[in-house]
């Protein structure tokens, strides 16, 4: 039984993260925030371990933002599970954001993978965030974006599949016939 007077667990999980938030404002540096934020984030990972097991929880702003900083440190094992929760609870980007939670996912993730050294290790996070954001409403350039992600990490393991989603990202307008004329070629010369 908890003591009289006592503060809830949440609540000064909220006040943390609120105190982190502020502390995150005052840096300037890119590289510093992200690196805090790695710093800061195992400190929330109960908090967010009892959120996925509620059943229903509508919009949890606290959950998005550690979800947020999760895809910022580029932490995929943390982030997937979280996103995928979080899509499907309807919740909404933060408050900050002007894109819907459907499209920060993927714009984040597609930005990474297209500057990763190894994009090969991402394919299943990307598939499976395209999955996940199938039916939502997304901007054209960001789902191209995310299809030339996908195809980008697939081109070392599978280029016959890669072409398909090359000429997909094509279709919502990127500029990929460069990429596509260079696979073309290489499944040729396979033949």
């Amino acid at each position: 039984m908890a003591k009289v007077g006592a503060i809830p667990q949440k609540a000064l999980m909220i006040a943390s993260l609120e105190a982190d938030i502020a502390r995150l404002k005052l840096e300037r540096s890119l590289r510093d925030r992200i690196s805090l934020k790695r710093q800061w984030l195992p400190k929330y990972r109960e908090y967010l371990q009892n959120c996925l097991i509620q059943p229903r929880s509508g919009h949890n702003e606290s959950f998005v933002v550690l979800c947020i900083w999760a895809s910022d440190v580029h932490d995929w094992a943390l982030f997937m599970p979280l996103a995928e929760y979080a899509l499907k609870q309807g919740m909404n980007a933060p408050q900050n954001f002007k894109s819907p939670l459907p499209e920060v996912f993927l714009r984040d993730m597609a930005h990474e993978i297209l500057k990763h050294p190894e994009p090969y290790l991402m394919v299943d996070y990307i598939a499976q965030l395209l999955e996940l954001t199938a039916t939502d409403s997304i901007t054209d350039s960001v789902r191209g974006k995310a299809y030339e992600a996908y195809a980008y990490a697939l081109e070392s393991t599978d280029v016959a599949r890669a072409l398909v989603l090359y000429r997909k990202a094509h279709e919502y307008g990127q500029s990929v016939t460069r990429k596509i004329k260079a696979l073309l070629k290489q499944l040729e010369g396979v033949s």
